[in-house]
């Protein structure tokens, strides 16, 4: 299947719902790779680390395109909403919220929000610039 390149997609696009397991394992990984010593994970071992969460959010929505090499990561807008547990299963919605173009850039903010069942726990938006591309579509 081919995937639709970024640069190509307009402002307004959803993207098909994604979802994940959020496992012990995946978590203890994200944990270790980014030296994540917080206590109350600690305390509350059950808890998957916030950050955990946007990452894996992230990445199943990363997974719906291509990109074009050289995307620049330019900013990212994270809000918890709510403790998830391991072994929790979360979806994911997401959609391009804004698309423009400047000084021969592209700059994409994409909105994306992740679900435990039919309670929000996360909320985000990051900003990706991709360099020129011709024949991509600019809007």
């Amino acid at each position: 299947m081919t995937k639709n390149r970024l640069v190509d997609l307009p402002a307004g696009h959803v993207f098909p719902e994604t979802s994940f397991l959020l496992s012990r394992e995946l978590s203890e990984q994200y944990r270790l790779a980014i030296g994540d010593k917080s206590s109350l994970l600690e305390t509350e071992p059950d808890l998957a680390p916030p950050s955990s969460i946007a990452a894996l959010s992230l990445g199943s929505l990363l997974k719906e395109f291509d990109l074009t090499p050289g995307v620049l990561h330019a900013s990212q807008d994270l809000e918890f909403l709510g403790a998830v547990r391991h072994e929790t299963q979360l979806r994911c919605e997401s959609e391009i919220a804004t698309k423009s173009a400047r000084a021969g850039k592209i700059f994409v903010t994409l909105k994306f929000s992740t679900w435990n069942g039919q309670k929000e726990v996360l909320q985000g938006r990051t900003t990706l610039i991709l360099p020129p591309d011709e024949g991509a579509v600019q809007s």
